[in-house]
C-alpha cells in the first residue's frame, strides 16, 4: 500500500500546487471593482484649507465626483471645464473634485480659484481612492440623490459627451442606467480582452477594453438585447472574442482540450516518478550452453588443485 500511495503523491502534488498558484494569481491581480447600482463609499476628505468634509454633507444631490492627481503625467488641468460643468447644472447636481497624492499647495496651484461653484478636496492617504477602488487616473463617478453609483467613466471628462451619465443621475427614479450597467456588466464578463490573456472585458484595464465595455453600452442603448449583442461582436471579431465559445459543431474540442492535457501531463508525470509496486530486480540471463569437453578439463583442473 506505502508504495502505492507514494507513487500517485507527485502527480497530487503537482495538480494541487498548479490549482493554488492560479486561484492566488486570479485573486491578487483581478479586482471585482465597486458595483454600480449600490451605495456609493461616504469618505472623509479635507480641503485646501486642512477642513474635514464627508461626502455624505451633500447627501441627497446628485453628485459628479471626479478623482484626479498633480501627481499623475496623464492627468490634465481641466478645473476651468469642471466649473462650467458646475455651472451648466447648478442648483441640479454637485461636482467634487478629488486629488489623489498630492500636496495643498500644489494642488491650489493648480486650482487657480476657479473652483468658485464647486469644491476640491484632497485624499492625500489615498484612503478614499482605495474606498472608491479607483481602476485609473483620472476616474468620474456619476451618483444619484439616492447616493448609488450610476456609472464610472475613465479618462478626462472634458474629452467625453457626458450628457447620457448626467440625464441618468438627475432621474427621479435612478433606475434606468442602472439597469443597463448591470447588463454592460454581465455581456462584458463574457467577452475576451484582446490586449490580456485570460481576462475579461470587464476585469481588464487595457484601453481596448475600455473602448469595448463603451461599444456594448451604445448596442445596448440602441436597444439591442443581450444576445443581439453578442452576435454583433462575434460578427464583427469573430467567435474568439467570446471567453467561451459555444459547445457545439466544431468547437466542443475547445472544452474537451483542457481535460486532455491534464490526462496527458498525469500520465507523463506517472511515467516519469511512478514506482514499481516491488523491489526492482533483473531477469537472469538465459544460462548458454556449455561444450562438454571444456567443461571436462575444467573439472579436472579443480581436482588437481582439491
Amino acid at each position: 500500500m506505502g508504495p502505492r500511495v507514494h507513487r500517485w503523491a507527485v502527480p497530487v502534488l503537482f495538480a494541487a500546487a498548479l490549482i493554488i498558484w492560479g486561484w492566488a494569481t486570479v485573486r491578487e491581480t483581478v479586482s471585482p471593482g465597486l458595483v454600480m447600482g449600490e451605495a456609493a463609499p461616504d469618505v472623509v476628505l479635507a480641503d485646501m484649507d486642512g477642513n474635514l468634509i464627508p461626502l455624505s454633507r451633500w447627501a441627497g444631490h446628485p453628485l459628479i465626483v471626479r478623482f484626479s492627481s498633480r501627481t499623475c503625467t496623464y492627468c490634465y488641468d481641466d478645473f476651468a471645464f469642471l466649473e462650467e460643468l458646475q455651472q451648466q447644472y447648478a442648483g441640479r447636481l454637485q461636482v467634487i473634485a478629488i486629488e489623489v497624492g498630492a500636496p495643498a499647495d500644489l494642488v491650489r496651484e493648480a486650482v487657480r480659484e476657479r473652483n468658485r461653484s464647486y469644491p476640491v478636496l484632497l485624499d492625500v492617504t489615498g484612503a478614499a481612492a482605495q474606498a472608491y477602488q479607483l481602476q485609473g487616473l483620472p476616474q468620474s463617478y456619476f451618483i444619484n440623490a439616492d447616493g448609488k453609483l450610476i456609472s464610472r467613466v475613465l479618462g478626462e471628462l472634458s474629452e467625453m459627451d457626458i450628457r447620457a451619465q448626467v440625464a441618468q443621475i438627475l432621474r427621479p427614479d435612478g433606475q434606468a442606467f442602472t439597469s443597463l450597467e448591470a447588463e454592460v456588466r454581465a455581456i462584458a464578463q463574457q467577452v475576451r480582452c484582446q490586449e490580456c490573456q485570460g481576462l475579461s472585458v470587464w476585469q481588464s484595464q487595457a484601453t481596448s477594453a475600455w473602448e469595448m465595455r463603451d461599444e456594448i453600452r451604445e448596442m445596448l442603448a440602441s436597444g439591442m438585447t443581450r444576445q443581439e449583442v453578442l452576435d454583433e461582436l462575434v460578427e464583427r471579431y469573430g467567435v474568439w472574442i467570446l471567453l467561451a465559445p459555444p459547445a457545439d459543431r466544431g468547437f466542443v474540442w475547445v472544452y474537451l482540450l483542457p481535460f486532455i492535457a491534464i490526462a496527458v501531463g498525469g500520465v507523463w508525470v506517472y511515467r516519469r516518478f511512478g514506482r514499481k509496486d516491488g523491489p526492482t530486480t533483473k531477469e537472469p540471463m538465459a544460462s548458454e550452453s556449455i561444450d562438454p569437453e571444456l567443461e571436462e578439463r575444467v573439472q579436472r583442473r579443480l581436482q588437481e588443485y582439491l
